[in-house]
């Protein structure tokens, strides 16, 4: 009798322990999931797939012609082209004054619709000004000057665009080691979150000197075809972004003839505060349609110049 209730004594804590570890790891996995919301990058890493397409410099894109929810807090719906790319189809030219924006997740525009994005807010202002412009929006989340380049090669090209618009931010010198999340790890919160915590703190990686060959190929291709380049360059949406890096970005893109708008000193004159221009509040990279507007608008009024 002793020996069975010792038995059953150890079954009970051993189905105890095995429960308590249950719910701790569904309690953790929980906690993850509500880290991974809040976390403003995963909502296009876990939201859908890109599709890589080999070349010289291999680029990814959406899913194309897709069309589903992006993400329902901010009531976003992404929609792509047959190419990929979260704008018009790509068609040819029709008379229409036309432009290519090349860039990252700023130009993508997230958390914004797409009419709210850089794309659509030069559509609109140009529009209400009776000198419309057709965009052609090739930002995709994590994209670096190298990628900008090749989207360029392969699609903007063949757009026969009036102006080309890079867009680009103070991490497109340095890029982030890779980062690979299967299909079968983004179904655990958990393991998703420390890959990602863990992928934060490695070091990145500087490659200016194939950034800068990269975007001098674009600036020679715009002389070529007689079409207008401008550099629009997005700072970090902290309290101080004039930086050291910022000002060796921003003499790097300066050195090579195109026209630079610098969007800190923009948003600056409305509000010393950066911070105010942020999209999430967490988020101190991606800025709100605000902060867009004003770069549109200042982009509009340039072209308009000449």
């Amino acid at each position: 009798m002793a020996l069975r209730m010792i038995r059953s004594t150890g079954t009970k804590k051993i189905l105890a322990v095995v429960l308590a570890a249950g719910f701790l790891i569904i309690g953790l996995n929980l906690l993850a999931a509500y880290a991974l919301g809040k976390y403003y990058t995963t909502g296009f890493l876990l939201s859908s797939d890109f599709v890589t397409t080999a070349g010289p410099e291999p680029i990814y894109t959406w899913q194309p012609n897709l069309k589903h929810r992006f993400n329902a807090a901010f009531n976003v719906t992404l929609t792509t082209n047959a190419a990929g790319y979260r704008t018009h189809p790509f068609t040819s030219p029709d008379g229409k004054r036309r432009l290519v924006l090349l860039g990252d997740s700023i130009s993508f525009g997230v958390f914004l619709p797409e009419e709210e994005n850089l794309a659509g807010q030069i559509e609109k202002i140009s529009g209400a000004r009776g000198a419309a412009i057709e965009v052609f929006n090739l930002g995709i989340p994590t994209y670096n000057l190298r990628q900008y380049a090749e989207s360029y090669r392969r699609y903007g090209k063949d757009l026969q665009p009036d102006t080309v618009v890079l867009q680009t931010e103070p991490g497109d010198f340095r890029d982030p080691p890779t980062l690979v999340l299967r299909p079968w790890i983004r179904k655990i919160p958990l393991l998703t979150w420390l890959l990602l915590r863990y992928h934060r703190s490695r070091p990145f990686v500087d490659t200016s000197a194939a950034g800068l060959a990269t975007y001098r190929e674009i600036v020679e291709d715009c002389a070529k075809r007689n079409a207008r380049l401008i550099v629009v360059y997005f700072p970090y949406l902290i309290p101080n972004p004039f930086n050291n890096e910022w000002r060796q970005d921003k003499e790097r893109f300066e050195s090579h003839g195109a026209p630079v708008v610098d969007v800190a000193s923009l948003l600056a004159t409305v509000n010393p505060d950066l911070t105010a221009f942020r999209v999430r509040p967490e988020d101190p990279i991606h800025p709100d349609a605000r902060a867009i507007a004003l770069v549109a608008d200042r982009l509009v009024t340039m072209l308009a110049e000449n």
